[in-house]
C-alpha cells in the first residue's frame, strides 16, 4: 500500500511539472513590468476565492492554467 501511494504522488508531481512547462508562474507576475506580454500563464495553491486581479493586466493572455484553487463563481 505505501508502495503505491508513493507510486502514485509520484506521478501527480510529474504531471504538475509538465503541465506549467510551458506557462508564466502567477507568483512571478510581479517581476515584469509589462503584463501584455504574457499569453500563458499558469496558477496554482493560491488561497484565492476569485482570480487574482494581476491575472486582467495580462490583455494577451490566450491560456490560463489553474490547479488546486478553490474559486466561487458567480451567475
Amino acid at each position: 500500500m505505501l508502495n503505491e501511494m508513493r507510486v502514485i504522488a509520484e506521478r501527480a508531481s510529474e504531471r504538475e511539472r509538465h503541465s506549467f512547462k510551458d506557462f508564466f508562474p502567477y507568483d512571478s507576475l510581479h517581476l515584469i513590468d509589462n503584463h501584455d506580454k504574457i499569453k500563458n500563464l499558469g496558477i496554482s495553491d493560491v488561497k484565492a476565492k476569485r482570480l487574482p486581479k494581476e491575472v486582467f493586466q495580462c490583455q494577451n493572455l490566450e491560456s490560463l492554467e489553474v490547479v488546486n484553487i478553490q474559486l466561487r463563481i458567480f451567475f
